[in-house]
């Protein structure tokens, strides 16, 4: 009986799927799915096996290349004999390492780029910053002072004066003129330093408003046959009239020849010569010549182009004559023409580092015996640009 219970628990010991919580055995795959393992695991040997045959680049022989130490036929040393299949591949993987390097360069590059305007704008704040952008207009450090010559010397000038006469008195004339035909009179040259207007009265009693850094050339003495004076810079004539003797001013670029007129006449390096007409009748001449180019009307102004046309259209007489009663005036104009006439008044260069902004057409005036903080900041209340006061230049942004 002992024996026939211990056999019976060995039997239920060996065999535990005899018991009643025994698992059901697994369900064998059908053919479909042994056909779906089979073709798993013969792709993951196919990737395993191709792997194992890429080509991988050797990086030190990549780096021996770019640096020019490797040499000149020598191959990769996990590469071996490559054949024509093996060098194709070859030339794709040092095609692919040299576009990571170009681009890791380029990265580089754009990342020291922004690392310098980054410091630039640290070291160069606002106030301080450099005038590295487009001059228009220098600062003169010249001393500022009103002269005149005559041939050869200087003639001295009091500071308080704002005209001078070379007027010959009516009773005088025909002597003077007798004493010119034989010795020949000595030029004479005034000269207006920036921030001064000059008035002169030339011996033919003709009156001339010299705007700032301008300078006038005339002789002592006007011969009979002809008036001629000579301009740089900017004037208002007022021209006496003589039918005997026309009255020519030569300037760069442009000659103009009247009876009796006013016209205004604006010849500086920086831009065309412009000549506009306020009274009268004016002709304008091509440089050192007797050929008319154009005959102007009150109202209208003319200027030489590039290709050496004359232009003519209509102009704002007010506006271009406003400096001569103490205003600056500007219709429509560009910021650079205006900045450069406040830069002749006040004594100031001008600076852009917003070239954009050269062009921008603006209506502006002022007082000339205002402060120049004043002007600018009604230049900044128009809001298209950032003009500001730096040391001796007047700074756009």
């Amino acid at each position: 009986m002992k024996i026939e219970e211990t056999v019976n628990k060995d039997s239920q010991a060996i065999d535990p799927m005899m018991r009643p919580d025994a698992p059901l055995p697994p369900t064998p795959p059908t053919e479909g799915e042994e056909a779906a393992e089979l073709q798993a695991m013969a792709t993951l040997v196919r990737m395993a096996h191709r792997r194992s045959q890429a080509q991988r680049p050797d990086l030190d022989w990549e780096w021996a290349k770019i640096r020019g130490t490797h040499t000149p036929h020598a191959t990769p040393t996990n590469l071996g004999a490559p054949d024509a299949g093996d060098a194709h591949s070859s030339h794709t993987s040092r095609r692919f390492t040299a576009w990571h390097l170009t681009l890791a360069v380029l990265s580089g590059a754009a990342a020291m780029l922004a690392l310098v305007f980054l410091l630039r704008g640290i070291l160069f704040p606002q106030g301080e910053r450099d005038l590295s952008g487009l001059l228009a207009l220098s600062y003169d450090e010249s001393p500022q002072q009103l002269r005149l010559h005559e041939g050869d010397s200087a003639v001295a000038v009091a500071p308080a004066l704002d005209s001078l006469s070379f007027r010959t008195p009516v009773a005088q004339q025909s002597v003077v003129v007798a004493q010119a035909q034989t010795v020949k009179p000595r030029p004479k040259r005034l000269s207006t330093p920036r921030g001064m207007d000059f008035k002169v009265i030339l011996p033919d009693g003709s009156e001339v408003w010299l705007n700032a850094e301008s300078t006038i050339e005339f002789p002592s003495t006007f011969l009979s046959g002809e008036r001629r004076v000579r301009l740089e810079g900017e004037a208002y004539f007022k021209v006496a009239h003589d039918e005997s003797a026309p009255f020519v001013v030569t300037t760069r670029g442009m000659d103009v020849r009247v009876l009796g007129t006013e016209f205004n006449l604006k010849s500086y390096a920086t831009a065309p010569t412009h000549v506009a007409l306020v009274e009268g009748s004016v002709e304008v001449l091509r440089p050192g010549t007797d050929e008319p180019a154009a005959t102007l009307a009150p109202g209208r102004e003319a200027w030489f182009d590039g290709e050496g046309q004359v232009q003519v259209q209509e102009v704002d007489v007010y506006a271009v004559t406003q400096w001569v009663k103490g205003f600056f005036y500007f219709d429509n104009s560009s910021l650079l023409d205006v900045l450069r006439d406040l830069g002749r008044w006040y004594n100031l260069g001008v600076v852009f580092h917003n070239p954009q902004a050269m062009s921008c057409q603006v209506h502006f005036s002022a007082l000339r015996t205002e402060d120049i903080d004043l002007a600018l900041e009604s230049l900044n209340r128009l809001r298209k640009f950032k003009v500001a006061l730096e040391d001796n230049n007047i700074v756009v942004y």
